[in-house]
C-alpha cells in the first residue's frame, strides 16, 4: 500500500544521503569488471555439445544486456561465433547490434584459445591471422588483445608474432597456478626473442573465504565482496597501477554472468567502504587506459623469454597420436600451399585451391585448442579429431599431388624420370622411397638403391634445392647392380659414420663415432635402455607429471625377439621386441650408407 511505498522511499533516501553520500566512493583503487564466459571448445564434452553451450551462453548474455543498460560483455574465439552463426543466425545478428553499440566486445585475436607450445610458429601466426580476419570481416573490429586465460604456458616467440600482427596486449591467468614459484608480476612488459614487447596483465583473482583461506577463482569470478577484495589484495603492482581487470561469469562449460552477478555489480559501482570501486568496462578500454598510464613508467617490469607454467607438464605426452597428426598436417598444408603457388607461377594456371586449403587450416586450428592437442579431453573428442585429420590429409594431399603433377607435366623431363621435391627452406640430401615394376634398374645421377622388405625402392637423393626439386633418371638394366652391403647383426652394426655394439639385453653397449674418433657410450651405462615410470599424479591424470615420478621405475630389459629384418647397400634394419606387462615394444635400429644419423 501507500504507507509501505512511502516507508521504502524514506529508507532509500536515507541510504543515499547517509551511507552512499557520506561513506562511499572514497577509495583510490578500482576494479574494471566485464561479463565473460570461458567456453572450452572441447574438453569433458564434444564439439556438438559446445555448439549448444555457445547458443545458451550467448543468449543468456544477450538477454542480460537487454535488461541492464550499463552491463558490458566480452567473448573470444571466432570458432564459437562461427558455430552460433551456423546454428542460430538470428541470435548471431543480435550480437552484431551490441558490438556496434560497444557493449559486446569481440576480442581475443586467435581463432581458438590455442596451446602455444605444441603448434608450430606458422600455426600460431595462422591462429592470429584467421582470428583477426574473422572479427574484422564479421564485426568491423581490429583485435588488439591476445586473450588466453586458460592455456598451459606461453612460448617466447609470441611477442614477436603479436606485434607483427598488430596485437599490442596479452592477458592470461594460468601462470598464477604455478606449482613451486610465484610469478613476480601481474602487470609487465613481455619481451620476446627478437626484442618485441607487449603489455601484459594477469587477471587472476582470489576469493577470501569465511575461514580466511584464499583460493583461486581466476577467469570465472562470482563478483561478490570476497572476490573483489581477494583480487585487489593479491595484485602485486599496486605501486604502479590502481586499477585491475576482473572477468565474471560461469565458465569452462559456459554459462556466463547471471542476473545476481550483475545486480551485485551495480551496487559495487556506487562504492563500498574499504573495497575498491567497481567500474563496468571492456578489456580493450582497460588495456588502452593501462597502456597510457604505465608504459612510460620506469618501474614497469620487463619479463624476457618464455612464460613457463609450472604445472600440467603431462600434457606433452598425453594422447601422443594427436601431436603427430598436428605436426604432419602443418607440414602437409604448408607444402600444399607452396607448391600450388609454384604451379601457378610455372604453369601460368590460376587454379589455387583456396576453399579446400582454407577449410583444412580451420580444422587444424580448431584441433590446436588448449584442451584438444594437449590430450586433456575425453575419448569422444579424439574419435572426432581422428576423422577431422583424415579429412585434412585428404584435402591437403589431393591439392599437393595435383600441384606436383602439374609441375612435372610442365617440365621437360624424360618418361622414366624421378622428380624429387624438397619443401624445406634448406638444401637437403636424404633417402627417397618410391615404387617401380622394373626388376633390374639403375638410377643415374643418384646413388645406390635397395628394395625394402615391403617391396619399395629406396635411394639417396643428394643436394635437392631448398623449396625446389631435382630430377633423377631411372634406367632399366639386364642385371641388378651389386653394391657393398652395410654390416648388421644382433651383436653389432656399422657404416661409414658409426659402429654399434649391442649387449645381451639388446641395449647399446658401445657407440663409436668414426668421424670424431671417440666413444659416445659411458662404461657400464648402456644407451637406449628403456625405463618405465609409474605415472600416477596426485590429481589430474591427463595433465600432470609429479616430481616423484623418478622414484618408482622399472628397467625393460627382457627380449622376446632380436633379428636383422633388412640389409643392403642403402640401409640396414635391426629389430628388437620386448614384452612389458600387456604390451609388446618394438624398436628398429636403422643405419644408412650415406646419412650420418641413426634412426
Amino acid at each position: 500500500g501507500e504507507a509501505m511505498d512511502e516507508t521504502l522511499k524514506r529508507a532509500l533516501t536515507y541510504m543515499e544521503e547517509e551511507f552512499y553520500g557520506k561513506y562511499c566512493g572514497q577509495e583510490d583503487s578500482t576494479i574494471t569488471c566485464v561479463g565473460h564466459t570461458h567456453i572450452d571448445t572441447a574438453w569433458l564434452w564434444t564439439l556438438d555439445d559446445t555448439r549448444k553451450k555457445v547458443v545458451r551462453s550467448f543468449s543468456t548474455a544477450l538477454n542480460l544486456l537487454d535488461h541492464y543498460k550499463g552491463m558490458r560483455f566480452m567473448s573470444s574465439q571466432p570458432q564459437l561465433y562461427q558455430f552460433l552463426k551456423e546454428e542460430y543466425p538470428e541470435v548471431y545478428e543480435r550480437i552484431r547490434d551490441y558490438v556496434r553499440e560497444g557493449r559486446w566486445e569481440a576480442e581475443g585475436a586467435m581463432w581458438v584459445e590455442a596451446d602455444t607450445n605444441i603448434p608450430s610458429g606458422e600455426s600460431l601466426v595462422r591462429q592470429v591471422a584467421y582470428g583477426k580476419r574473422f572479427f574484422r570481416d564479421e564485426f568491423g573490429v581490429d583485435n588488439k588483445i591476445l586473450w588466453l586465460p586458460d592455456v598451459f604456458g606461453y612460448s617466447a616467440c609470441l611477442p614477436q608474432i603479436l606485434k607483427k600482427c598488430g596485437v599490442d596486449y596479452f592477458m592470461t591467468t594460468k601462470i598464477s597456478w604455478n606449482e613451486y614459484n610465484n610469478f613476480p608480476y601481474d602487470t609487465f612488459k613481455w619481451r620476446g626473442l627478437d626484442g618485441s614487447e607487449v603489455l601484459s596483465h594477469f587477471i587472476c583473482s582470489q576469493h577470501i573465504g569465511s575461514s580466511e583461506k584464499e583460493y583461486l577463482t581466476s577467469y570465472n569470478g562470482f563478483l561478490d565482496a570476497p572476490d573483489l577484495m581477494g583480487t585487489w589484495r593479491r595484485y602485486q603492482q599496486k605501486n604502479l597501477n590502481r586499477d585491475v581487470l576482473f572477468a565474471y561469469g560461469f565458465g569452462d562449460g559456459g554459462g556466463g554472468p547471471t542476473a545476481d552477478m550483475v545486480e551485485q555489480a551495480l551496487r559495487f559501482t556506487r562504492g563500498i567502504p574499504g573495497c575498491p570501486k567497481l567500474k563496468m568496462g571492456t578489456p580493450l578500454e582497460y588495456f588502452q587506459k593501462l597502456d597510457a598510464e604505465v608504459s612510460q613508467n620506469k618501474r614497469l617490469p620487463v619479463w624476457s623469454g618464455e612464460l613457463y607454467f609450472e604445472y600440467h607438464r603431462g600434457t606433452y605426452t598425453s594422447i601422443a597420436k594427436i601431436k603427430k597428426h598436428v605436426r604432419k598436417s602443418e607440414i602437409l598444408l604448408q607444402d600444399a600451399e607452396f607448391f600450388n603457388v609454384l604451379r601457378d607461377q610455372l604453369c601460368q594456371q590460376q587454379a589455387y585451391p583456396w576453399a579446400e586449403l582454407d577449410q583444412a587450416w580451420r580444422l587444424l586450428l580448431l584441433n590446436e585448442f588448449h584442451d584438444i592437442v594437449p590430450g586433456s579431453s575425453i575419448k569422444e573428442v579424439y574419435d572426432e579429431s581422428d576423422r577431422q585429420f583424415e579429412k585434412i590429409s585428404q584435402m591437403g594431399g589431393d591439392s599437393l599431388n595435383a600441384a606436383l603433377t602439374a609441375i612435372c607435366q610442365n617440365l621437360s623431363i624424360k618418361k622414366d624420370s624421378l622428380v624429387v621435391f624438397n619443401g624445406t627452406s634448406m638444401e637437403r640430401s636424404d633417402l627417397v622411397e618410391f615404387s617401380t615394376d622394373l626388376e633390374a634398374f639403375e638410377i643415374l645421377d643418384g646413388d645406390r638403391s635397395q628394395r625394402t622388405a615391403e617391396g619399395m625402392v629406396i635411394f639417396f637423393a643428394g643436394r635437392v634445392p631448398a623449396k625446389g626439386y631435382r630430377t633423377f633418371t631411372l634406367r632399366a638394366c639386364d642385371t641388378v647392380p651389386v653394391f657393398e652391403s652395410l654390416t648388421a647383426s644382433t651383436e653389432r652394426a656399422e657404416n661409414a659414420f658409426f659402429r654399434i655394439a649391442f649387449d645381451a639385453n639388446g641395449n647399446i653397449a658401445s657407440l663409436y663415432d668414426k668421424k670424431l674418433c671417440r666413444e659416445l657410450a659411458q662404461a657400464d651405462q648402456p644407451m637406449n635402455r628403456l625405463v618405465a615410470m609409474e605415472d600416477v599424479p596426485s590429481v589430474d591424470d591427463a595433465w600432470n607429471i609429479n616430481a616423484y615420478i623418478n622414484e618408482k621405475t622399472w628397467t625393460i630389459d627382457e627380449v622376446s625377439s632380436f633379428t636383422v629384418v633388412e640389409t643392403g647397400p642403402v640401409r640396414s634394419v635391426v629389430r628388437i621386441q620386448r614384452p612389458f606387462m600387456k604390451s609388446i615394444i618394438q624398436q628398429d635400429f636403422i643405419l644408412y650408407a650415406d646419412v650420418a644419423r641413426i634412426d
